[in-house]
């Protein structure tokens, strides 16, 4: 059966909170960031969180859960989520959810956990808990064979194939088949136990999350993060604390693999866990893209940096946001000189984006980083910024707007029109990528009242709206991509194409990223750009809707599809309240 999938914004959380539990009503509701592949999160108030399933795939958490957890949290070394509510169906949406008390920490990473013999020791010693407590005669989840789940696996490496290496998934699925079956009593597994559901408090594991997988059976369920997260002497900790025997060693990664095929992807960089060797400072951004290091491209690049920075590299801290795997870090030398590096090979548009970033350092002036120097060294890129103090924008806060204002304001006076040459259309870049309303019967239900027809019609105008704008575009203004300096001033970094666009377009692209922090992009449309021609406008929303909402529900990296679905469920929104009068008020 085909998985629903469902798009839920605060605005419903907030109606069925207030609606079947009143006495919470008074309560602020904040949106969690990032929230799981499974629930959207809210925080309620201090001590609670409010999760609501996002496909049917997850429809059963909130009540196993409530069931289960009370009984089995008490002997268990870590904390669990402890339910406090279950909410009903209601308002359209069509599954149970939770509210839970609220767990502080920190979603736990590879380079905070990796390496720490003493992090497998508590986690080998949560699950041996686990697995002690005595298992009921009818335990919740469904223990399937291996050999009952190699249809779906088969397919979903098949799916993956372009991606990733599929013979060398196909290898770890056979491994798993050809070792013998766990032929002892069931025992309680978690059933999702991996990286994401683990938190963390001060470099400690201190919850494990997430029981939406819980059942009985084969223990080897749990054993997908001792390949995933640890290091091969921290990996070694981990199975003889757990006293693992090779059998359920090996069937581990095809159980949690064959449990949810979808999810394959995982092992890191399609490769069988004991035949690639993990590298404990796996370098992934907030958004899971691995970010390489200097000392992973030729050494004449590092050699090249070294000059630019003017002293010997001490240090190298990869950034911790965006989706391209080109060498993106904080450099330190002697005398704390810091510098930001991007580099990269040309042939596949990473080195040629690095290129286009060193000419347009000197178009942007001050809105951007400042160009330190450049290198061309062989095929690869080179250039290195000064240091912008301050932090990347995580969400957009009320007194963000005055600035974002003001940042508008000057990225009209610089850009518009474009102060360089060489520049192509937007439009043309990304004509492409349309189309996405053309064949509506292969998309995912619309969260909105717009017909696919009049979505069609709008992108048709796109190149002839979009061509002539005469604006440097960015392409990608997003709060990722700006910096909140301690003045609250805002400056905008990874400035990587040479295009030309209306101005306003920028600012289009950047509402979405607004409307999912709770704020009008309309109200910031009429402050930096009222007169934006509005039919122009609902193009270029279409165009943008139209690919983030295909590309959204594509396979892909989890974190870089939900942020496409959201920035389409916003796009659409708002083009459904430009286009309506029935539409209700969506931003309060």
């Amino acid at each position: 059966m085909a998985t629903e999938y469902r798009v839920i914004d605060s605005a419903l959380v907030r109606a069925l909170v207030d609606g079947q539990f009143p006495q919470w009503a008074d309560r602020p509701l904040r949106p969690v960031d990032p929230a799981g592949s499974d629930h959207v999160i809210h925080r309620l108030g201090d001590d609670l969180a409010v999760r609501v399933p996002r496909h049917s795939g997850a429809r059963g958490q909130a009540r196993v859960e409530a069931e289960w957890l009370p009984r089995l949290a008490p002997h268990l070394p870590l904390a669990v989520p402890v339910p406090v509510a279950v909410g009903e169906p209601a308002l359209g949406y069509p599954w149970p959810w939770a509210v839970t008390r609220w767990l502080d920490g920190e979603v736990a990473t590879v380079e905070a956990l990796g390496d720490s013999p003493r992090v497998a020791t508590e986690l080998a010693r949560f699950l041996t808990a686990l697995r002690r407590l005595p298992v009921p005669a009818e335990p919740p989840g469904h223990d399937e064979p291996l050999a009952g789940r190699d249809d779906d696996t088969r397919a979903a490496i098949a799916a993956v194939a372009g991606v990733f290496d599929a013979g060398a998934l196909t290898s770890l699925w056979d491994d798993a088949l050809r070792a013998p079956a766990w032929d002892r009593p069931p025992v309680w597994f978690h059933g999702d136990f991996h990286t994401g559901n683990l938190l963390t408090v001060d470099g400690r594991v201190s919850a494990v999350i997430d029981f939406g997988g819980l059942g009985a059976g084969d223990p080897a369920h749990d054993l997908m993060m001792a390949f995933t997260l640890f290091s091969p002497a921290a990996r070694a900790v981990f199975r003889e604390t757990l006293g693992a025997d090779d059998a359920t060693w090996l069937r581990g990664p095809g159980l949690r693999a064959g449990r949810r095929p979808e999810r394959l992807p995982v092992l890191r960089g399609g490769q069988p866990p004991d035949r690639r060797e993990h590298d404990p400072a796996d370098h992934r951004g907030a958004r899971g893209v691995r970010r390489p290091l200097l000392s992973e491209a030729p050494e004449a690049v590092g050699d090249a940096v070294s000059a630019l920075l003017g002293t010997a590299i001490h240090s190298e801290h990869p950034a911790d946001a965006g989706f391209t795997p080109s060498i993106a870090s904080m450099v330190t030398g002697a005398g704390a000189r810091r510098l930001f590096v991007k580099a990269a090979p040309v042939g596949e548009g990473l080195g040629e984006a690095v290129e286009a970033g060193v000419v347009l350092a000197g178009a942007v002036g001050d809105l951007g980083p400042r160009l330190a120097g450049s290198a061309a060294v062989g095929a690869w890129r080179v250039a290195v910024y000064e240091v912008i103090e301050g932090e990347t924008v995580r969400r957009w806060e009320p007194t963000d707007l005055p600035e974002l204002h003001r940042l508008a304001d000057r990225l009209r006076a610089a850009t518009d029109p474009c102060p360089i040459g060489g520049t192509s259309p937007y439009a043309d870049a990304f004509r492409p990528l349309l189309g996405a309303w053309d064949a509506p019967e292969r998309l995912r239900p619309l969260p909105v009242n717009l017909r696919a027809a009049e979505l069609a019609d709008l992108e048709r105008r796109w190149s002839a709206v979009l061509r002539p704008g005469s604006a440097l575009h960015h392409g990608d203004l997003r709060r990722d991509n700006v910096i909140r300096q301690p003045d609250g001033r805002l400056r905008i970094v990874d400035w990587t194409h040479q295009w030309t666009a209306p101005g306003w377009m920028d600012v289009v692209r950047l509402a979405p990223d607004v409307a999912a922090c709770g704020h009008d992009p309309a109200a910031l449309l009429r402050a930096t750009w009222p007169d934006a021609p509005a039919d122009h406008v609902d193009v270029a929303l279409s165009g943008l809707a139209g690919r983030a909402w295909r590309d959204g529900h594509l396979p892909g990296d989890p974190r870089l599809r939900h942020m496409q679905r959201e920035q389409a469920t916003h796009l659409l929104r708002w083009l459904e309240s430009r286009r309506t009068t029935q539409a209700s008020p969506l931003w309060r």
